[in-house]
């Protein structure tokens, strides 16, 4: 990944551990030669068009993935309040980023009502449903009915929120 991001043309990388920044560094090093590589342009208009870039994606919503969304993002946004800003779920380090497009997901789905491929339609209710079945597990946590209320405000506002962490200031 390190090497097909300097050779695109990035003057940086994020890792995931400061133990491997060494690593990055050696790939970055070898490989930019120069403070910056704002003279590398890779033109995205012969390979993406405007239709590409407001199509929906093909496939299915499905049941798994709405409930995924739902347990991932109240757990990372759980973590956040209680001063995590990164967070080990179902073995991946997860951090804003994997939140932001967990709840996004959730409320696109909820604002356009979609079909999931268990012929259940995303709607407030099913969202509550779903959302009570996933998250009963995390009752003990620290802050858990501030989270709860803030994660169903994010999900389900009628504009999409800017960013998930605006709403948890008043929190901390």
């Amino acid at each position: 990944d390190k090497l097909r991001e300097v050779q695109d043309g990035h003057d940086g990388t994020w890792v995931a551990h400061p133990g491997l920044i060494p690593v990055a560094r050696e790939v970055f090093d070898e490989h930019m030669k120069t403070p910056n590589q704002i003279d590398k342009q890779i033109y995205l208009n012969d390979l993406i068009t405007r239709r590409d870039l407001s199509c929906v994606p093909k496939g299915e919503c499905s049941e798994k993935g709405f409930r995924d969304n739902i347990r991932i993002g109240f757990q990372y946004l759980n973590a956040w309040l209680n001063g995590n800003g990164c967070v080990p779920i179902n073995n991946l380090m997860e951090d804003t980023a994997t939140a932001e497009i967990s709840r996004a997901q959730i409320w696109q789905q909820l604002h356009f009502g979609v079909w999931l491929n268990n012929d259940k339609q995303v709607t407030k209710k099913y969202f509550f449903k779903i959302l009570d079945e996933e998250v009963t597990k995390f009752k003990n946590n620290n802050k858990f009915e501030e989270t709860k209320k803030i994660f169903t405000e994010l999900c389900t506002s009628e504009e999409l929120i800017d960013f998930l962490t605006l709403k948890c200031y008043d929190a901390l």
